[in-house]
C-alpha cells in the first residue's frame, strides 16, 4: 500500500522514516531510531493520513519531518508520548489544522508546551489557557521559518546547512544555494581540499566545512 496524498503536500519535501531518523539523531540526538519513527507516525503524531501506511511504503513530507522533529525535541524536555498526543489533539482542535506542529511557533520547557495563537501565549496542558506574557523569557524558542501562508519553509540544524521542501526534494543544502551537502562530502571523501571545493562550487571554504561536519553528524548517525 502506498500513501496518497494530495497536490499541495505531494511535492514539498520527500523522505523516508529512516531518513528522518538520521536526521532527528544528527540534531536533536537521542535514540530516535526509524522504528521509533515509525510508532510516532502509527499513534498518529504525524500527518493522520499516515497512521495505517505500510512503513515500506510510507513516503513523509517536510511538513511531517517537521512535526517530528517537534516530538523529538518536546521529548528531549521530558514529556511523554502520552502528554504529547494529547497537547497535539487539542491544537489540531484550536487551529483546525492536522500538523500544528509544523504551521505554528512553539515554545517548551519541562512542565509544559506553549504556542501563539492572536499574539497571545496558549498553554497545551491547560486546554488553550492563556499564559503570563514574562514567560516566553523562561522558554526555549523551537527554531523556524514560515511561508506567507504559516506553514513551516525552512529548518536550519546545523550552521550554514538547511532544509527548504522546495530545494533537492527538501534534502540538507548549502544554505541560500541548491548544493546538497552530501555533495560536499563526496568530494571531500574522494581527496578534494575544502579550498578546491568552495571554488568549484562557488562557496566560502567556512560554507563547506560546515556542510561537511554536518554529514559527518549524519553518518555518525546512521
Amino acid at each position: 500500500m502506498t500513501v496518497t496524498v494530495d497536490a499541495p503536500r505531494a511535492f514539498i519535501g520527500v523522505y523516508r522514516p529512516a531518513v528522518i531518523a538520521r536526521y532527528l539523531r544528527a540534531d536533536v540526538g537521542g535514540p530516535a531510531r526509524s522504528w521509533k519513527v515509525l510508532r510516532w507516525v502509527r499513534s498518529g503524531l504525524a500527518h493522520p493520513d499516515l497512521v495505517d501506511v505500510d512503513g515500506r511504503d510510507m513516503v513523509l513530507t517536510f511538513e511531517d519531518l517537521i512535526s517530528l522533529r517537534m516530538i523529538a525535541i518536546f521529548r528531549s524536555f521530558g514529556h511523554s508520548l502520552q502528554r504529547i498526543r494529547h497537547i497535539e489533539n487539542h491544537f489540531r482542535k484550536l487551529t483546525d489544522d492536522p500538523l500544528p506542529f509544523a504551521t505554528r511557533p512553539f515554545w517548551v520547557d519541562r512542565g509544559d508546551i506553549f504556542t501563539e495563537l492572536a499574539a497571545q501565549l496558549i498553554s497545551g496542558m491547560k486546554q488553550g489557557q492563556a499564559a503570563l506574557p514574562f514567560l516566553r523569557d523562561h522558554l526555549q524558542k523551537v527554531k523556524l521559518e514560515f511561508d506567507e501562508q504559516e506553514r513551516a519553509n525552512a529548518w536550519q540544524p546545523y550552521s550554514h546547512v538547511s532544509l527548504r521542501p522546495t530545494i533537492q526534494f527538501g534534502q540538507p543544502c548549502v544554505d541560500g544555494t541548491r548544493v546538497p551537502t552530501r555533495v560536499i562530502w563526496g568530494m571531500i571523501n574522494r581527496g578534494d581540499s575544502i579550498a578546491h571545493v568552495a571554488t568549484v562550487l562557488d562557496l566560502e571554504e567556512g560554507e563547506v566545512e560546515d556542510a561537511y561536519s554536518w554529514e559527518q553528524k549524519l553518518q555518525a548517525a546512521a
